[in-house]
């Protein structure tokens, strides 16, 4: 498992109060994405960098759809940072949100073809 932030510094206008934490592991190693999402949370809360109540924010977890125009919005976030920060991953097979999104904070769960990633995007702003 692998836990990335990407902070306001990251985004081509640094100058932005967004910020995102991806968590991304094997597909192969969960049963499900709510089994993943579960360890992920545990993931963040282990470490000092990371140190939220990651299981008590996400505690009530909805996984509902995303439609296309919300994965092209997520696509969009990652792209506001190519000047900085490459990524590359496998095509999407299955989208949701975790928790209903907010203005300031979209949360989702992506399952490609051999990960599934956690996606949390926030703005201060």
């Amino acid at each position: 498992m692998i836990a990335i932030h990407f902070g306001h510094l990251c985004f081509n206008k640094p100058s932005g109060e967004q910020s995102i934490v991806m968590v991304l592991a094997p597909k192969k190693d969960y049963p499900s994405i709510d089994n993943f999402v579960t360890k992920a949370l545990m993931y963040l809360e282990s470490h000092k960098d990371f140190c939220d109540n990651w299981s008590e924010m996400y505690k009530n977890r909805v996984y509902s759809p995303i439609d296309e125009d919300e994965k092209k919005w997520m696509k969009s976030r990652l792209e506001e940072m190519n000047q900085r920060i490459s990524i590359a991953y496998d095509s999407i097979i299955s989208a949701v949100y975790i928790i209903p999104p907010e203005w300031n904070d979209i949360t989702i769960g992506l399952e490609t073809e051999s990960e599934y990633i956690f996606y949390q995007w926030v703005t201060t702003a």
